[in-house]
């Protein structure tokens, strides 16, 4: 039985197209492999939501959540009722 940790990467994400895709590319990057990344698109109004849909709904280790705009604390709690790993890691969309 591997015994290894499973990370859960959680993102918000709020209007931040021009950033985002490099820090979830960054996490993919990891030599990890038992992780899950976690976006969640905090109600953007810019193209992010379609933009994220288009690039990672393929992607079996990105699990994208949709949501109105609530502020980043709700959409940490969210992508953290989600996560389904022993570790979880916050990251800023600006991050890498």
């Amino acid at each position: 039985m591997d015994k290894s940790p499973k990370f859960s990467i959680i993102i918000p994400c709020h209007n931040d197209k021009a950033w985002v895709g490099n820090a979830i590319e960054s996490c993919l990057k990891q030599t990890h492999l038992k992780r899950e990344v976690i976006v969640i698109d905090d109600g953007s109004t810019d193209s992010s939501p379609q933009w994220l849909a288009d690039q990672y709904k393929n992607n079996k280790d990105v699990k994208l959540i949709f949501t109105r705009n609530l502020g980043p604390s709700s959409a940490r709690n969210r992508g953290l009722a989600e996560s389904t790993g022993t570790h979880v890691i916050f990251l800023h969309s600006n991050d890498m």
